[in-house]
């Protein structure tokens, strides 16, 4: 298994984060890819809420 660049080039900007949602489907997204932020958008808010629905 790879390593997920999210965490790896983000990780110092999250240590006073409770919680860390980063779905590996976002990756095949650059950071300004706005053709696709529908898609994006849609990907995050589920990641989003089957994060906050585990204990």
């Amino acid at each position: 298994m790879g390593r997920n660049p999210c965490v790896v080039e983000n990780q110092h900007k999250l240590l006073e984060c409770d919680i860390m949602i980063c779905p590996p489907e976002l990756n095949k997204f650059g950071t300004f890819d706005g053709k696709n932020i529908d898609e994006i958008v849609v990907i995050g808010y589920n990641a989003a809420n089957a994060a906050l629905d585990k204990p």
